[in-house]
């Protein structure tokens, strides 16, 4: 089974490597259905009031949504 990244075809244990690396302290997850989380836990006190838990189609579209929540 394959995903899309960075518009190119990777596998999907690649693709999760990417993503740890770009968003340290989330742990990403992939089933075997190939759909996608990112959580954040322990949560920093800082973040408590902020999303710890995205879920995506894709291993794009999980990126696009960490950018999203993690962009300053």
């Amino acid at each position: 089974m394959t995903t899309t990244s960075h518009a190119r075809t990777v596998p999907n244990e690649e693709a999760k490597a990417e993503l740890k690396g770009e968003f340290p302290g989330w742990n990403i997850i992939c089933s075997t259905d190939g759909r996608w989380w990112a959580q954040l836990f322990p949560v920093p006190r800082e973040l408590f009031n902020e999303p710890n838990l995205i879920d995506a189609d894709t291993a794009a579209e999980l990126r696009a949504k960490l950018i999203e929540l993690v962009k300053p």
